[in-house]
């Protein structure tokens, strides 16, 4: 065999090689990119985890004393039906609640209210006006409640905006198997050029020049 096309076949080897060394190259970089993606997330899910404790917060009272209304309502209109009266809701029978609360009222509309009223609120264990009248000062929704309850749902709008821009980046993490497709379609589109276009763009060159030297 010629040392020319010794020395071709070994040029083409080498050129081979190295597209495969680049190409696992191309593969390995994505290590560090995937590294900064979880980092990224990581620090995003730290975020989260203290804004969803400050909301939790913000929003205890609130919620722990509308669940207390809600509560006592329902209960009540299973033992009194308030369907026909005036006061046919949560909000309009609590409101009702704290307006008594407020004029300092309940005790005594508490020896006025319908005996299976009385009788309810004495199974609950208020069995004195002045217990029931705690229990619904207690539990009265103040405006620093409501203040608390706005600021935690503005919290809970940044989460969900947290969540997506996590998910964004949960999206671009890239598996092995996508990796290893990674790498071998760069390793195809190095192939492409660097043999068969080559190798067009040669013959080109090469007719070129033939028909230059026929003439």
């Amino acid at each position: 065999m010629k040392l020319s096309i010794k020395k071709t076949i070994a040029r083409e080897f080498l050129i081979l090689i190295t597209l495969i060394l680049f190409s696992v190259l191309c593969g390995i970089c994505i290590y560090p990119y995937n590294v900064f993606l979880k980092s990224q997330i990581t620090s995003i899910e730290k975020e989260i985890s203290f804004q969803s404790k400050q909301s939790a917060n913000l929003s205890s009272v609130f919620r722990k004393k509308r669940l207390t209304q809600e509560t006592f309502i329902k209960a009540l209109t299973l033992e009194y039906n308030i369907s026909e009266t005036d006061e046919n809701t949560t909000e309009k029978t609590w409101k009702v609640l704290e307006e008594r609360y407020t004029s300092d009222s309940i005790p005594i509309f508490y020896e006025k209210w319908d005996k299976k009223v009385v009788e309810f609120l004495k199974s609950r264990g208020f069995n004195e006006g002045k217990g029931f009248e705690k229990f619904v000062g207690e539990n009265i929704l103040n405006k620093n409640d409501s203040i608390n309850y706005l600021k935690s749902k503005k919290v809970d709008q940044s989460i969900s905006e947290l969540k997506i821009q996590s998910n964004h980046f949960k999206d671009k993490i890239l598996s092995s198997k996508e990796q290893m497709n990674f790498s071998f379609l760069i390793f195809i589109i190095l192939m492409l050029v660097a043999f068969p276009l080559r190798y067009l763009i040669w013959g080109i060159k090469w007719s070129i020049k033939t028909i230059k030297q026929n003439e």
